[in-house]
């Protein structure tokens, strides 16, 4: 008896031996892409079954996407072995048409940014990876974020660890006007005023003038008001922040990523913060 066979309608092209298009046939398989190749850094891993992992990359080319490595646990050959925390990495992809789903195909070693041996700053690391995963949404395509990140990776490995805090600050509002959540210091948010702008609000979570005062609000110095206005010109090599300043970019850090991120992944990354400045 011959196997039951779905028909669809025939075409010329089908008996001339090209069967044209199957609408069955190209739901059911992937349609792939051509390769991708792109400098990443791998934010966050998970096992899936037996030998595979799924993979959160920030990509110079394609922003923060998630690629699954087939049999990644077991593969030498496609040096699936180097997905792991503290790497940069050149990674070869191919994507599903149908529902962009990436697929790595190869890793190349480009090189080594965070020493394991180093527990603090491949602690640091990982919050950095949290903090990443938590504030970059979907695929983004942003090579400025990208380039951050990889200055600030270069920066930390050659600095003591009390140092790299201060680092750390800095890159944090880097990262925020990169993504757009520039802190401005030079208007009263809730007036609009350009004069006397010296205070910042905790309700409102912006800097103030001073016919705008509220019990809550929190005196700023000057400095850490340059600090943010300039942050572009700030360079990692020349920073000696006070500690008043020190707190105070820290305080309007926190205030504005409460605006960004979950309540839960925002205590998630102040548990983490608060382990890594307090020491491990």
């Amino acid at each position: 008896m011959r196997p039951y066979r779905l028909a669809w309608p025939r075409t010329p092209a089908f008996h001339a031996g090209d069967r044209g298009s199957n609408p069955l046939r190209d739901a059911i398989i992937p349609q792939i892409m051509p390769n991708i190749s792109t400098l990443a850094f791998v934010l966050k891993k998970n096992h899936f079954k037996d030998s595979d992992k799924i993979i959160v990359f920030l990509t110079e080319k394609l922003g923060k996407i998630t690629a699954l490595g087939k049999f990644a646990k077991k593969s030498i050959k496609r040096n699936l072995n180097l997905l792991d925390f503290g790497y940069l990495l050149t990674v070869y992809l191919k994507q599903n048409k149908s529902n962009d789903i990436y697929f790595i195909e190869k890793i190349e070693f480009v090189e080594k940014i965070i020493k394991h041996e180093d527990y603090k700053l491949f602690y640091l690391n990982l919050y950095i990876n949290e903090l990443l995963t938590n504030v970059i949404y979907g695929q983004e395509e942003n090579k400025k974020i990208f380039y951050i990140v990889k200055d600030f990776f270069t920066k930390i490995t050659s600095q003591n660890f009390k140092r790299s805090l201060s680092t750390l600050i800095l890159f944090r509002f880097k990262l925020l006007e990169a993504l757009g959540y520039k802190v401005k210091t030079n208007l009263c948010i809730i007036c609009g005023n350009s004069k006397n702008i010296t205070q910042y609000s905790l309700e409102k979570k912006g800097f103030i003038c001073n016919n705008c005062l509220s019990k809550n609000d929190i005196s700023i110095c000057e400095g850490t008001k340059k600090v943010i206005s300039q942050i572009d010109k700030v360079d990692y090599v020349n920073i000696n922040f006070s500690d008043t300043i020190f707190n105070e970019l820290e305080i309007i850090f926190n205030e504005t990523l409460k605006n960004i991120v979950t309540i839960h992944a925002f205590n998630k990354l102040a548990q983490h913060y608060s382990i890594l400045k307090n020491g491990i």
